[in-house]
């Protein structure tokens, strides 16, 4: 004769009570233990990509403060001698973290019956802050300012990064 099952006790349980909790737990620790590293990477290559933008901004701010002093002589707005002269940049122009651009000129000036050219080494900086690196680019230009449209042409240019 069987006996009347008992309160709450499943008479065909098989005894794994709590192995699905196990299979999640286990499933779980294996997930974190994959998640951690490519956490960790993309964390990486953000961090990265941040600095080399800030680097490539810094090194356009600088040529930028070339080409508006280029602008700037081959528009007779900048008076160039042979001491160095100071290149006004519009704080639009800025660079980045809102690091303010430098430019300055020496100019000679080689003048025939028929042509002015003037050749100007340009300097232009931006950084030089704690935080940021500064960048620095160097060009020599040559300007015929008896043209029309006073022809520029780059003899040389160069950027450096301290």
């Amino acid at each position: 004769m069987k006996s009347a099952p008992q309160a709450g006790v499943n008479p065909e349980d098989s005894g794994d009570d709590g192995a699905i909790l196990m299979f999640v737990l286990i499933l779980l620790c294996f997930l974190g233990i994959g998640v951690v590293p490519v956490v960790a990477a993309a964390l990486a290559n953000a961090e990265t990509t941040s600095v080399s933008g800030s680097v490539d901004t810094g090194f356009y701010a600088a040529d930028g403060g070339i080409e508006y002093a280029i602008q700037d002589l081959r528009a007779g707005n900048v008076t160039c001698g042979s001491q160095s002269t100071a290149i006004t940049i519009p704080s639009s122009l800025d660079g980045p973290g809102a690091l303010p651009i430098s430019a300055s000129a020496t100019c000679t000036t080689a003048t025939t019956s028929s042509t002015s050219i003037l050749t100007a080494t340009i300097t232009s900086s931006v950084g030089a802050s704690t935080k940021e690196k500064q960048f620095t680019d160097y060009a020599v230009v040559a300007i015929n300012m008896l043209a029309p449209n006073r022809n520029a042409s780059v003899e040389s240019w160069s950027s450096v990064q301290s």
